[in-house]
This record gives C-alpha cells, structure tokens and sequence, in this order.
C-alpha cells in the first residue's frame, strides 16, 4: 500500500514561523518546567504546603507565588498552543494543496505525541498526563472539510 502523504515532511522555515508565538511557547514551557520542578521534588505537598511543613517564610511564597501565577495559567496557555499548532498545521498543508495526506500528517503527530505522554505517565510516574489527556482527545476532533 501507497502512503497518502506524497509530500516531504520537514520542519517550518525560519522565515514562515511565528515568532511570537515562539516566545510564548517557550514562555509556557519554563513556566510547566518551574511547577513540575517543586511538584516532583515535593510531591505529597503540591497543592498543600502545610503537609511537609513548608507554611512559613521564603517557601510559603514561593509556593504562592506558583499557585498564583503558574498553576492553571500555563495548562491552560499550552492547550491553547497545542490548539493552535494543529490549526496551523493542517491550514498550512491544505493551503498546499495536500487533500486527504493533511490527515495522514496530522494522526501521524498524533500517534507519535501519545508514546511520549504515556512514557511521561507511565516511567517518569507523573499524574498530569497532560500531553496523554490532549493527544487522544484531539485525534477525534480531526472533520475534513471543516
């Protein structure tokens, strides 16, 4: 069997990326890699500081300072750009011209965002799951034509 995508898939050119849309990638990615940081190191007290002692001082605020600015806000942040990163994805290749291969490319990505969400579950023992809880819903959001 043929494969439907007939085109060569390479990365963005520079020229054709957002760069805004860069900065704010990496802006949520420090902001995700700073939660996790704490949340690993101090498991039992990522919601509650008071479990390990840590209701006092410098760490209470920092921990406040988390909750307040990081905790929902980069989740929500990174959805949005995981959105946005199909919308453009798929826009870009039907705008080429690719027909139905615009699929083959986008459960393609798909599949492979799932191995490293369940790795992330599975091996590293987190229970965010985030990329496992984005990656199976969205393959169902995929309505040629639409």
């Amino acid at each position: 069997m043929e494969p439907l995508t007939t085109i060569e898939i390479r990365p963005t050119q520079s020229q054709a990326r957002i760069k805004a849309l860069d900065v704010v990638r990496g802006i949520t990615f420090a902001g995700i890699l700073l939660r996790y940081i704490y949340g690993l190191g101090l498991p039992y007290s990522y919601s509650d500081p008071s479990v390990l002692g840590h209701t006092e001082g410098l760490n209470y605020y920092v921990w406040f300072a988390g909750e307040l600015f990081f905790e929902g806000t980069m989740r929500g942040l990174f959805t949005i750009l995981f959105g946005a990163g199909i919308v453009l994805l798929t826009t870009r290749l039907i705008h080429k011209g690719q027909g139905i291969s615009t699929a083959d490319v986008y459960y393609r990505r798909m599949i492979w965002l799932l191995p490293f969400g369940l790795v992330n579950s599975w091996l590293f023992l987190w229970q965010g799951k985030s990329v496992i809880h984005k990656t199976v819903p969205s393959a169902g959001t995929w309505r040629p034509g639409h």
